[in-house]
């Protein structure tokens, strides 16, 4: 694998910031620690507002459910009867803030065009629309690199897919 230091960037896909927070077993100790060479520099993280709304959302489901006691399917429909709720679900609000704060992560906006762009690789590289709004960005930016515990982005021209572990292990962390 080649290094992602010092010259490319590259972007952070949704599944990072969530496989650290929920502290998955097997992937969330790497999460972490490419969060952690992001904010020491080591790795040039980009990531957009898409990607944090994505985050934001998945974190109120699973909190609600947890802490409510209702079913993750029916979470969605709960916050949306009980907005009210919405204002106790302080672990998703504190974690969002965090994100945000990373040192040295840039959060780059959607703009119209990207999204024009997204539908276009969407239909032709066979993409949901978050995905393909993920790499109108990318193209936008330059970055060819995506960090992901996700294959929806395997073979893309054009593209190289790395795993929070082989970021982290590249490194010598």
């Amino acid at each position: 694998m080649e290094n992602l230091y010092p010259d490319s960037i590259t972007f952070l896909d949704a599944n990072i910031f969530l496989l650290d927070i929920f502290a998955d077993i097997q992937k969330g100790n790497y999460c972490r620690n490419l969060i952690s060479l992001v904010e020491r520099e080591k790795v040039k993280g980009v990531t957009s507002v898409m990607v944090l709304d994505e985050v934001l959302f998945k974190m109120l489901i699973v909190e609600t459910s947890k802490k409510f006691n209702i079913p993750i399917q029916g979470a969605s429909r709960f916050l949306k009867a009980n907005f009210e709720k919405l204002q106790s679900l302080n672990e998703s609000w504190l974690n969002i803030k965090r994100i945000q704060s990373i040192p040295n992560l840039e959060i780059v906006g959607v703009s119209p065009d990207d999204f024009s762009i997204s539908i276009e690789l969407g239909k032709n590289l066979n993409l949901l629309p978050h995905d393909a709004l993920h790499l109108a960005i990318m193209k936008r930016k330059g970055i060819t690199s995506i960090v992901t515990s996700d294959p929806h982005f395997d073979n893309m021209e054009g593209i190289t897919i790395y795993t929070p572990i082989e970021v982290v292990k590249s490194m010598n962390w």
